[in-house]
């Protein structure tokens, strides 16, 4: 993998993380997951002359070098679809708390995962464009699977009940919640964990409403009865 990222160095073992080193990047290949993470440490998300707006390429020009880099280091999984491109930033400000500059801007491309269709909840793969069309940081988790045995779901209805009952964990007691969408999909847990599944789940869509303000969120309800352990309150 680092061959085909140009990288050199030595690699060396720790925390169920293999890694390795070639200034400025750092690349951690997490074992059990497969989770992958590539860094340019001095610049990703640190304030520079390099990655500000002005050294931007567009959003089209980011997402063919960021697909054509993942193709080259063989890490675009098949079943990757681009999903969405964002800009962070590190904005400056001054001691009156306004706004008087940008002092870090990338192009975040991100890709995102179905299985016979339906959405997976958990599989992140993103490749961030720094100034001049440099990769400043890759992150990829997408595990394998293999399909093991059909199982039964329980209703939407009854997923909603659940959810009523669980809540959202955003906002404040007494808010409004409007769901804007359901879908069944799958749910794959964070790198450091160790699930044996791929769980089914309902995605519910929707957003807290607290007067003129609205705040998104995404939560998953276990689709089977038994399999509901670790799935998180809000993803």
């Amino acid at each position: 993998m680092a061959g085909k990222m140009d990288l050199e160095g030595t690699v060396r073992e720790s925390h169920d993380q293999m890694l390795l080193s070639d200034d400025p990047y750092s690349l951690e290949v997490h074992m059990k997951s497969g989770r992958v993470a590539l860094i340019d440490i001095p610049r990703w998300m640190n304030p520079n002359d390099k990655d500000l707006p002005k050294n931007l390429l567009s959003d089209d020009e980011a997402i063919r070098i960021a697909t054509e880099y993942l193709e080259k280091t063989g890490l675009l999984p098949p079943d990757a679809t681009l999903s969405g491109v964002d800009h962070p930033q590190i904005v400056e400000y001054n001691e009156n708390g306004e706004v008087i500059g940008i002092a870090f801007e990338e192009v975040q491309v991100s890709y995102s995962r179905t299985i016979d269709g339906r959405p997976v909840v958990g599989s992140k793969l993103t490749v961030e464009v720094g100034g001049g069309g440099d990769i400043l940081n890759v992150y990829k988790l997408w595990r394998d699977y293999a399909p093991e045995k059909e199982i039964v779901t329980i209703t939407p209805q009854e997923a909603f009940e659940e959810l009523k009952a669980a809540g959202v964990a955003v906002g404040a007691e007494g808010q409004t919640v409007d769901i804007t969408g359901i879908e069944l999909g799958y749910y794959e847990a964070p790198a450091m964990d160790e699930p044996t599944h791929l769980v089914p789940v309902y995605i519910f869509a929707g957003k807290v409403l607290d007067g003129t303000e609205e705040t998104a969120f995404v939560r998953s309800i276990s689709a089977s009865p038994d399999l509901r352990e670790g799935i998180p309150a809000v993803k």
